[in-house]
C-alpha cells in the first residue's frame, strides 16, 4: 500500500486555531484569518509531500511500515511546536529552522501514548525537505494577492502588534527576552559552509563561541593599499623592507603602518577616547566574530553595555524598506527581535550602549555605501553618548575614497585586525579542543599534532594566521595529519567545504555530480568570477552569470533539466552559506577570497594543460604580476603547473619585465616568492585534468 503523508494535513478548523493563538483572538477580528489559514494548511500539505518523497528515496521497503510511519507523521505535523517552525517563513525565510523539525521528531510521543516516533531511516535529508518547503512557501505568497497584503507586515506577530498599537497597547520591550535572542543568534559559530562530520559536538550542540574566542590585536593605521599581505605580515617581525619604494604606494602610508603600534582589541574597546571606531581587515579575519563576541559578553553579564548588532548588507536590502536604523530594529525582515523604536531611543540616549554595524563592504553599490555611511556618521550625532562600532574588509576602503574620508572628518578611528600570532594561535587550538574532546588524553594527541604541524610548516603556519583557515585546520585535524604543502592544504580545506555542498540534490535520481564535477563547477565559476567588474579583489558574481555558468556545466554532465537545476542550486546557496555564500544586492561569492584564489589558478592551471600553450602562461605572468590580488593565484599556479612541463619557462616568465629594484621592490619580491614556490615544491604535483 503506497504512502499518503499529504492525507495527514491538519483539519482547516485546527490550522485556523493555532494561528488564532498566535495572534491571540480578540485581536484577529478583520485581519483575514480564513486566508492565512488556507495558506499555511496549503503549506503544510507541501510540507507533508517533501517528508514522503525523502521518505521513499531513502526507504525501499517503505510499505512494511505503513501504518507506524503514518501515525507518527501524523502525531508530528499536528504539534503546535512544528506548525510554529513551519509558520515562520511566511515572516522571514532565514527564521526557518529545520534543525528543530529534525529535533521534534526525536522529542514528540505518539497521539496514542505508546513511546516516541518511529526512527526515520538512515539517510533522511531534513534540508532536503526544508528547501522544498521553502520554496512552496514563497510560491505560495506570490501567487496569493490577498495573502501579499495581509502580509504586508511581514508576520503574525507584526500584524498582532500593529493592532496593539492602533488600540493603544504599548509596546513591550524585555531585557531578558532580548537577551535571549541574542545568545540564539550570536551563541554558536555559524559553520554552515563546513562539513562537520568529522567534529561529532559541532553538528550535535555547535560550539559556543565564547568557549573558543581568541581577543585579537590590532593596529591604528590603513593597511598601505596595493601592498601585499606578505608585506604587511612581516611587520610583525621588524622586517618590512626599509628601502622599499613602489611609486603606487605613498612611502609614508607604508611607514606609518610599519611604525604603528600593535594594541589588543581590548584595550582599544575600553579606551574613552575610542567611541567612534571604524575596524578594517582580510576576509575570514574575525571581524563579525568580534561584534557577535561583544553581543554576547553583554547577554552573558560579562558587560553591562547593551549592545545592538546590524548587519549592513541585511539593511540595505531589507524589503520592509525601513527608514533609520531604529525602524530596521523594529520591523525589520531579518531583524529577529523585534524591538520597540521609542523604548530603543530612550535606552541609547540613557544607558550605556554600544551600536555595532558589521560589513560596510557588503553593499556594493557606491551610492548606496555612501547613503549609509552618511546615516551612520548622523547616527553617532544624534546618539553621543553610544559607542558606535563599524566592520568592514580592508580592499578598496583606502584613504582618498568618499567613505574612510566621512568617517575621519566625523571623529571615527580607523583600526586593522592583524592576524593571530602563535600565542593566539595555541591559545585557539586549544580552547577548540577542550570545548569540543572530552577525552583528555585524545584531546592532548590532536592538539600535539596540529601545534607541532603548524611549528614545522611554513606554508600551514602561515594560513594557520587567519581565523577562518585555522578553524577549518581544527576540524580536518581531527580526523587526519594535515599536509605539510601549502598547495595539498589548500586542497584539503576545499575538500571539506566542498563535501558539505550538496549540489547533487536537486537532480533527478538518475542523475548526478561527482566530487570532481563539483571541483570543476567551481573553478568554472572562479574563472568568470575574476573576469567580473571587481577582478579577485572583488570576489563577487551576478547572479545571473552564475546561473548562466551553472546551467552550462550541468549541459555539459547530460542533466536534463540544467536550467531548473540551476535555479534551485542558487536558491539554495542564498539560503545557507556553502563553498559559495549570497553576499547580497543578487551577488554571490566564494566564503573566503583564498578559495577563489585556489579555484582560479586550478581552471589556468588545467586550461593551459590542455592547450598545452606556453605562451599564454607567460602571458599571464607578464601582465598579472603587477597586480596584488593576483600574487597568491600565481604562486599557486607555480606550484600547480605539471612536472618538467613549463617550470623552467615560468620561472624567468616571472621575473621578466620587472622595472629595477631601485624603483620597485615589492615586484622584485614577489619574483622570489614564485621561484620558492618552485623550489619547495614536490615533483609528484600536478593538477588533474579534465
Amino acid at each position: 500500500m503506497p504512502l499518503h503523508f499529504a492525507a495527514l494535513v491538519p483539519s482547516a478548523s485546527s490550522i485556523a486555531s493555532f494561528l488564532a493563538k498566535q495572534l491571540k483572538a480578540p485581536l484577529a477580528k478583520g485581519l483575514g484569518l480564513d486566508a492565512l489559514s488556507k495558506a499555511l494548511r496549503k503549506a503544510i500539505e507541501c510540507f507533508l509531500l517533501a517528508m514522503q518523497r525523502e521518505y521513499e528515496r531513502v526507504e525501499p521497503l517503505h510499505t512494511l511500515l505503513h501504518e507506524s510511519v503514518e501515525d507518527s507523521v501524523s502525531s508530528f505535523i499536528n504539534s503546535e511546536g512544528v506548525q510554529e517552525i513551519l509558520a515562520r517563513p511566511f515572516k522571514d525565510a532565514s527564521s526557518f529552522d529545520v534543525s528543530g523539525l529534525a529535533s521534534l521528531w526525536r522529542e514528540i510521543p505518539r497521539a496514542n501514548g505508546e513511546g516516541k516516533l518511529v526512527d526515520l531511516p538512515l539517510g533522511f535529508d531534513w534540508d532536503s525537505v526544508g528547501a522544498s518547503y521553502l520554496s512552496s512557501v514563497r510560491a505560495i505568497v506570490e501567487e496569493t494577492p490577498e495573502l501579499r497584503e495581509i502580509w504586508l507586515s511581514h508576520s503574525v506577530e507584526e500584524i498582532r502588534r500593529s493592532v496593539e498599537a492602533i488600540q493603544g497597547v504599548p509596546p513591550r520591550f524585555s531585557l531578558e527576552v532580548y537577551r535571549r535572542s541574542v545568545i540564539e543568534d550570536f551563541g554558536t559559530l555559524k559553520l554552515s559552509a563546513i562539513r562537520v562530520d568529522c567534529e561529532p559536538n559541532c553538528w550535535d550542540q555547535g560550539v559556543f563561541l565564547q568557549n573558543v574566542y581568541v581577543p585579537q590585536k590590532v593596529k591604528e593605521a590603513f593597511p598601505p593599499r596595493d601592498v601585499s599581505r606578505d608585506y604587511r605580515r612581516r611587520t610583525h617581525a621588524d622586517t618590512y623592507p626599509s628601502d622599499f619604494s613602489d611609486q603606487s604606494v605613498p612611502y609614508s602610508l607604508v611607514d606609518m603602518y610599519r611604525r604603528a603600534p600593535v594594541r589588543r582589541i581590548q584595550e582599544v574597546l575600553r579606551d574613552p577616547s575610542c567611541n567612534r571606531i571604524v575596524v578594517l581587515g582580510d576576509p575570514g579575519l574575525g571581524k563579525s566574530t568580534l561584534l557577535e563576541h561583544l553581543a554576547m559578553d553583554w547577554a552573558q553579564g560579562v558587560s553591562t553595555t547593551i549592545p545592538f548588532l546590524i548587519e549592513l548588507r541585511k539593511y540595505s536590502r531589507d524589503h520592509a524598506r525601513p527608514k533609520s536604523f531604529l525602524e530596521y530594529l523594529e520591523i525589520g525582515t531579518w531583524s529577529s527581535c523585534r524591538l520597540p523604536q521609542r523604548e530603543v531611543d530612550r535606552i541609547l540616549r540613557e544607558w550605556e550602549t554600544v551600536m555595532l554595524f558589521d560589513g560596510l563592504d557588503e553593499i556594493f553599490v557606491e551610492d548606496l555605501r555612501a547613503n549609509v555611511v552618511a546615516e551612520i556618521v548622523r547616527f553617532s550625532r544624534d546618539y553621543p553618548r553610544a559607542k558606535v562600532i563599524v566592520t568592514t574588509r580592508a580592499m578598496g576602503y583606502v584613504i582618498g575614497s568618499a567613505n574612510p574620508d566621512h568617517f575621519r572628518a566625523s571623529g571615527f578611528r580607523h583600526f586593522t585586525l592583524q592576524d593571530f600570532d602563535d600565542t593566539e594561535i595555541a591559545e585557539f587550538v586549544r580552547k577548540w579542543y577542550l570545548t569540543t574532546i572530552s577525552s583528555n588524553p585524545e584531546r592532548e594527541v590532536v592538539t600535539g599534532r596540529l601545534l607541532n604541524a603548524i611549528a614545522e610548516s611554513r606554508a600551514i603556519r602561515e594560513l594557520a594566521g587567519n581565523p577562518l583557515l585555522l578553524t577549518m585546520m581544527v576540524l580536518l585535524n581531527r580526523r587526519k595529519h594535515l599536509p605539510s604543502e601549502r598547495l595539498k592544504l589548500y586542497d584539503s580545506c576545499a575538500e571539506l567545504l566542498v563535501e558539505g555542498w550538496d549540489a547533487a540534490r536537486h537532480l533527478d535520481r538518475s542523475e548526478h555530480l561527482t566530487h570532481d564535477d563539483k571541483i570543476e563547477i567551481l573553478q568554472q565559476i572562479a574563472f568568470e568570477m575574476q573576469q567580473e567588474r571587481g577582478g579577485l579583489a572583488g570576489n563577487a558574481i551576478s547572479e545571473n552569470k552564475l546561473k548562466r555558468v551553472l546551467v552550462s556545466a550541468l549541459q555539459d554532465r547530460g542533466v536534463g533539466t540544467p536550467k531548473i537545476v540551476a535555479e534551485k542550486i542558487v536558491e539554495a546557496l542564498a539560503e545557507r552559506d556553502f563553498m559559495l555564500c549570497s553576499i547580497g544586492d543578487v551577488q554571490f561569492a566564494f566564503v573566503h577570497r583564498t578559495f577563489l584564489e585556489y579555484f582560479c589558478a586550478r581552471e589556468f592551471t588545467q586550461h593551459l594543460a590542455n592547450a598545452g600553450g606556453k605562451d599564454e602562461l607567460l602571458d599571464v605572468f607578464r601582465t598579472r604580476w603587477r597586480d596584488d590580488a593576483w600574487h597568491e593565484v600565481l604562486r599557486l599556479v607555480c606550484a600547480m603547473v605539471p612536472e618538467g612541463q613549463y617550470r623552467e619557462q615560468t620561472e624567468n616568465g616571472a621575473q621578466q619585465d620587472m622595472p629595477p629594484s631601485s624603483v620597485c621592490r615589492g615586484p622584485c619580491f614577489h619574483a622570489q616568492q614564485l621561484t620558492l614556490e618552485f623550489a619547495t615544491l614536490p615533483e609528484s604535483t600536478t593538477v588533474n585534468r579534465r
